[in-house]
């Protein structure tokens, strides 16, 4: 059984019939006969969708289809060969497309192995391992990196693997896995770690073989990247094993259409540690979302994954979101356009200019577009957020003071409460949706506003009037005087305090813009005890708001 992207290929065993479905396996099955019956066959699958359908009796056979499993057509393999018990895989790399197949247990198939060139049908013969003791004991695993490995089971009953890394070419030394009865094995397409699963008395285990592998990595770039024909770009790649000094890796660029059959080489360095590769795009390239690139190095028949790539659209890259009045810098790919590169779509909402910068004016949204030297364009959506807290004023905050629970509210019908929020003395801490701060202590306080949108900012002073109940006269700079706190001097300009013994006697008469009280009279100290106040408070308006009480004197 083998896949391409929501095809799904099956063949019987003597291979008899081919199926074929192209919605991931769901619903019918398409049938085409092969005309033949063998022993064994396989359906295997390159990189750009072709199927090939290879089996034997021993005598080696090729079918291929170009069509989806619509019809198949036989290969001529030349010159004709035979294996026993046969293990079959399919190797997309740089230096070509190659099945290759063993056996075993019966001559010649213990030793001898084939690599079948698809295009060709050329048939070439390569020394597998041993596979003496178990007629079905050869298993084969080969990518689209270049990787060939031979698994098979030596006389002496262990489990072997040989690890190629270019198409088969050469192999590194054996690696023993354990004594045990079958084996099969795999890569971890997300790791590159090597897979054996295999049998030993009926138990089945797992080991996970790393850095046995060369293999060149592009790493996932998100968002794919969008370019224009003639613009060049940096390709970071990522290297592991060891690959000679003078190793060349080269760029490929698909066609329109994802296929590599004609690929275009866009760049190339000469080295062997990881880092990136310059690449220019054709200046002929058809514009297209469909386009892929890899990397690959032809002297190791090793080729990278393959990452998408757009061709046609200019790419703009910065925020996609800007506050009212407020200005962001776009950036365009390639060279700009020498005459107006940069345009809104709605100048009411953003106006942008050549350099890429943009000044949001009205809130709503406004298609940005881009055009470089030669006429690439590419387009960009900006949203303009709303930027406006002058319709909150100090009027829209209630205090209540002088209480057992001072508080603080804003409350005002002039806009929607849900687009902000608030904090208290503290413009980059925690904001608080809740529009009302309970057991607010006396003093000035700072009130801050904030559009969530985090456009805008504004603050008010807050005074929360108090009165203290004691205070400590001993010059230590710490309630060294009584007086009001948190009162606005503004709005209560014309206030005086009134400070009474016990007796009803006048002690200190003091305005509220003195430092307060320091506890003495015609110069002496004052003992500790109770005193009385009294306060006029007299507005800007000439509302009177009037308060009396008592403190403690304490000396320490």
């Amino acid at each position: 059984m083998s896949t391409h992207e929501t095809n799904v290929y099956i063949t019987n065993q003597s291979g008899t019939d081919f199926y074929s479905n192209n919605n991931n396996g769901i619903g019918n099955f398409n049938k085409v006969s092969t005309g033949t019956s063998m022993v064994y066959a396989d359906a295997l699958t390159d990189q750009n969708g072709v199927v090939y359908l290879p089996m034997d009796n021993p005598t080696l056979i090729l079918f291929k289809s170009i069509d989806e499993g619509s019809s198949l057509n036989q290969t001529t393999l030349n010159p004709s060969g035979l294996v026993y018990f046969s293990s079959y895989a399919l190797s997309d790399g740089p230096c070509g497309t190659f099945i290759f197949v063993g056996g075993g247990s019966i001559t010649p198939s213990e030793t001898l192995g084939y690599k079948i060139n698809v295009n060709t049908g050329e048939l070439t013969e390569i020394i597998l391992g041993e596979n003496v003791l178990t007629n079905e004991g050869r298993t084969l695993f080969a990518d689209n990196k270049g990787t060939l490995i031979d698994g098979y089971r030596s006389g002496n009953g262990d489990l072997v693997m040989n690890v190629s890394t270019d198409q088969g070419n050469n192999f590194n030394p054996p690696i023993v896995i354990a004594s045990g009865e079958s084996h099969n094995i795999s890569r971890n397409p997300f790791t590159e770690d090597v897979l054996v699963v295999y049998q030993i008395a009926g138990e089945i285990f797992l080991s996970v073989y790393d850095n046995i592998l060369k293999n060149i990595e592009i790493p996932e770039i998100n968002p794919s990247i969008s370019i224009c024909p003639s613009d060049s770009f940096d390709l970071p790649f990522i290297l592991s094993d060891g690959f000679s000094p003078n190793t060349e890796f080269t760029v490929s660029l698909s066609d329109e259409f994802g296929d590599f059959s004609n690929s275009t080489q866009i760049g190339s360095i000469i080295t062997n540690t990881s880092g990136t590769i310059n690449c220019t795009i054709p200046s002929n390239s058809i514009t297209g979302d469909l386009y892929k690139i890899q990397i690959e190095s032809l002297s190791n028949c090793i080729q990278s994954n393959k990452i998408p790539l757009i061709i046609g659209k200019a790419n703009i890259t910065g925020p996609t979101e800007v506050c009212e009045n407020d200005t962001i810098q776009l950036f365009g790919s390639g060279t700009p356009n020498s005459n107006n590169p940069w345009t809104s779509l709605n100048t009411d909402v953003a106006s942008i200019d050549n350099q890429g910068i943009l000044t949001g004016l009205n809130s709503g949204t406004t298609e940005i577009s881009y055009i470089t030297n030669n006429n690439c364009i590419g387009t960009y959506l900006i949203e303009v957020l709303e930027s406006d807290l002058t319709i909150i004023s100090i009027s829209d905050i209630q205090i209540i003071d002088d209480s057992n629970n001072n508080s603080i509210t804003i409350s005002s019908v002039n806009f929607d409460f849900g687009d902000y929020e608030f904090s208290l003395d503290d413009e980059f801490g925690i904001y608080q949706e809740e529009t009302t701060f309970n057991h607010v202590s006396a003093g000035i306080h700072i009130l801050y506003i904030r559009s969530k949108n985090q456009c805008e900012t504004i603050y008010f002073e807050i005074y929360i009037l108090g009165f203290p109940n004691f205070f400590t006269p001993n010059n230590d700079g710490f309630n060294d005087y009584w007086n009001i706190t948190g009162l606005n001097n503004s709005l209560y300009p014309n206030s005086k305090i009134h400070i009474y013994d016990r007796f009803g006697k006048i002690i200190s008469i003091i305005n509220t813009l003195s430092e307060g009280w320091d506890g003495l009279y015609n110069g002496k100290e004052l003992p500790e005890t109770d005193y009385w106040f009294s306060v006029e408070l007299v507005d800007n308006e000439g509302d009177i708001r009037l308060r009396k009480g008592h403190f403690s004197l304490i000396r320490r």
